[in-house]
């Protein structure tokens, strides 16, 4: 996870027409009948919304997410869009929410926030669907904004919000591994699974190569192809370490010796 700077492209036209259009009608419905969308499992809610998964959905949204992301999932890291489109993630879940796991789901969920461009980032499946879900947990003690007519700013929640702040002010990398730094940190790597063998392996994969070139560049020193392979490796190391790079956050902790040369 690393900060994701949205601010790079323009917030598609979609969410800021008939995103708003939805919102408020939402938002009047929820005025209407408040009652009716309160609800906690078992038991569902009287009624529901129907979020329009054509704005939020819409290609015009995923692709300024993929370009704000370069094309990577929110959370993991990975590069995901050679081999899927990604899902739209509501960081703060639309429709229903929990605080942890085994706890019952609540109803509504932040349908306020269904086309909010803050509230939304593309993540890859294994995180979205397997992982994350209706998941948002507070600090214990932290009020919840249960309707629109809270501010969300009044809650303290636990997971790293990678478009607001930066992850890594809460987490780092050892080899191939995640560590955190806070409970912040703690809650969004063991919640959203961060240290997942599959991913570890393939984070692990990823850091092999570049170490390979590192070997490479260090062996040269003092020898006549030094410049050709000192030259490559910070050409590699400068994508690597950089917003567009794969695993960039955990490239940074493990090359951070060589990032004031580059």
């Amino acid at each position: 996870m690393i900060h994701i700077d949205k601010s790079t492209v323009v917030v598609p036209e979609i969410l800021t027409t008939l995103g708003i259009n939805q919102k408020q009608i939402d938002e009047d419905l929820y005025n209407a009948n408040a009652d009716n969308y309160k609800a906690v499992s078992p038991n569902a809610p009287i009624s529901s919304f129907v979020f329009n998964s054509e704005i939020y959905n819409s290609p015009s949204v995923k692709s300024a997410l993929k370009e704000a992301q370069h094309g990577k999932c929110c959370f993991c890291e990975a590069k995901m869009t050679h081999v899927s489109d990604g899902d739209v993630e509501h960081f703060r879940p639309k429709g229903r929410w929990k605080q942890v796991n085994g706890t019952p789901i609540n109803y509504p969920g932040y349908y306020w926030k269904a086309y909010d461009w803050d509230n939304l980032y593309l993540a890859c499946q294994r995180c979205n669907q397997r992982e994350k879900l209706d998941l948002f947990p507070l600090e214990t003690g932290s009020p919840r904004a249960l309707d629109h007519t809270i501010d969300v700013a009044t809650e303290c929640q636990m997971f790293i919000d990678p478009g607001n702040e930066d992850p890594e002010e809460h987490i780092f990398f050892y080899g191939p591994y995640i560590f955190h730094l806070d409970e912040r940190g703690k809650v969004t790597i063991e919640e959203l699974s961060l240290d997942r063998t599959d991913l570890e392996e393939r984070r692990e994969e990823k850091l092999d190569d570049l170490l390979a070139l590192e070997n490479c560049y260090i062996s040269s020193l003092g020898l006549r192809n030094e410049k050709i392979t000192r030259t490559q490796f910070y050409k590699r190391l400068r994508h690597c370490t950089s917003g567009q790079g794969e695993y960039s956050n955990m490239m940074k902790c493990n090359f951070s010796a060589y990032l004031e040369d580059i």
